[in-house]
């Protein structure tokens, strides 16, 4: 008996598998805006806003480093909705409540379209805001980082002891940092 194979296809089964189909088939992107509140109340581990700061320093860098008040927020010719749509195309690019375990994740069709997004876009003041976002919704791990004054202390007191060195950061401070954290420094 030879095996067959049915032609009946199953229908998508909810909006979700629709939207990511889209991406597959490079549908408009303007469709595919996440809402204020899942943008909101997202937060970034610290390699995600690594990868974030990245992409839009060299896009910054390449198109927006003499521009005036780049970094000022509210700027009069900034878009908030192509802002949504970039930051929404960055959360789409990332794994699914997966951890990320490499600084260069395997790169998707909506992760091409987050890069060829931010590579064209035209104002460096979205770029920047998608930026100034990414830096807001950093969510440091550990839960007493940045709450106990511990760590600073120790380094405060190994530096003063080795009489202020130059390369105080990288020899002093650094080992007391999670690497995570020391990642996103440097």
């Amino acid at each position: 008996q030879v095996p067959h194979l049915s032609l009946n296809l199953p229908g998508l089964k909810n909006e979700e598998a629709s939207r990511e189909l889209g991406f597959v088939f490079e549908a408009d992107l303007d469709s595919q805006v996440l809402s204020e509140e899942a943008i909101g109340s997202r937060r970034l581990n610290p390699l995600e806003t690594l990868i974030l700061v990245r992409a839009c320093s060299e896009a910054i860098i390449a198109r927006g480093l003499e521009t005036l008040g780049v970094m000022h927020p509210h700027w009069y010719s900034a878009s908030p909705e192509e802002q949504r749509k970039l930051i929404s195309l960055f959360l789409k690019s990332l794994p699914a409540k997966t951890a990320i375990t490499t600084l260069s994740p395997t790169p998707s069709a909506i992760a091409t379209a987050f890069d060829s997004e931010i590579s064209s876009n035209q104002s460096p003041y979205d770029v920047a805001a998608v930026l100034r976002w990414g830096l807001r919704h950093l969510q440091l791990d550990g839960r007493s980082f940045g709450k106990d004054d511990e760590w600073y202390k120790t380094f405060f007191d190994a530096e003063r002891s080795a009489g202020w060195p130059p390369n105080g950061f990288t020899s002093t401070l650094a080992p007391l940092l999670p690497t995570s954290h020391l990642e996103l420094l440097t």
